[in-house]
């Protein structure tokens, strides 16, 4: 999964990432992640309409 571009990523393959950090008792790794991704998503999708974010 970390070779290819994050836009051919299935949520799935995310899912189940998280999961196994669940399983392995790290509930606040998965947490952390889990907010990390949103937020890259949510800048990603607003990139083409906010020129201010391609200056950070």
């Amino acid at each position: 999964m970390a070779a290819r571009p994050f836009a051919q990523v299935k949520a799935e393959e995310l899912r189940d990432v998280l999961a196994r950090l669940i399983e392995a008792g790290k509930g606040r790794t998965a947490v952390k992640l889990r907010a990390f991704l949103r937020a890259a998503v949510g800048m990603a999708m607003r990139a083409g309409l906010d020129l201010t974010l391609l200056q950070r």
